[in-house]
């Protein structure tokens, strides 16, 4: 399994592009492929109280991940992220889903 982790520079700067572009409204949101959970804990530093993580491998997740595979899934929030760079076609398959 090829595993990406995202920094925490680069969860801070996901993070307040999303804060800037939903401004107050502070929607649901989605982080798939999650890892430790740090592009969510990033969104809730800025004050987003519904975000879920989804990850698929035990010794990453974070305490707040549900740990299953993001195509087992049936439901997401309306905004999903999660952090480049993907693997083979995994983003395309993502969003068909």
């Amino acid at each position: 399994m090829n595993q990406y982790f995202c920094n925490e520079e680069l969860a801070s700067r996901i993070a307040d592009g999303i804060a800037s572009d939903q401004g107050r409204l502070k929607p649901a949101i989605t982080d798939v492929c999650a890892g430790s959970g740090v592009i969510a804990a990033a969104l809730r530093s800025r004050d987003f109280r519904h975000v879920d993580e989804v990850e698929i491998d035990s010794r990453y997740a974070s305490e707040y991940a549900c740990v299953a595979d993001v195509f087992t899934e049936q439901k997401f929030s309306r905004i999903v992220v999660t952090n480049p760079p993907f693997k083979d076609d995994f983003m395309l398959k993502l969003l068909n889903h």
